[in-house]
């Protein structure tokens, strides 16, 4: 099988799908939950690389997406720990 060429910036993902791109960004901050070549880092020069997905790395996205709504989660992923 041939491996996508075609990669979308986490900015246009997010308006694809209908989400919200600060959300994405959480999802993507852990690159070990997106399958590998699914996603890269395009350096462009400025201070903030921009983030691509492929078709398949979208679909890692919108996978994840419920369990991270469902949890509380810094930026960083960590669990946000409430007294109980």
């Amino acid at each position: 099988m041939a491996r996508d060429t075609t990669f979308c910036s986490l900015a246009h993902a997010a308006t694809m799908i209908g989400e919200n791109r600060e959300l994405l960004e959480v999802v993507a901050a852990n690159p070990d939950d997106i399958d590998y070549g699914e996603m890269i880092h395009i350096i462009d020069g400025s201070e903030e690389a921009i983030t691509a997905f492929t078709a398949r790395g979208i679909e890692s996205l919108q996978e994840l997406l419920p369990v991270n709504r469902r949890a509380k989660l810094t930026p960083d992923r960590r669990p946000i720990l409430t007294p109980s």
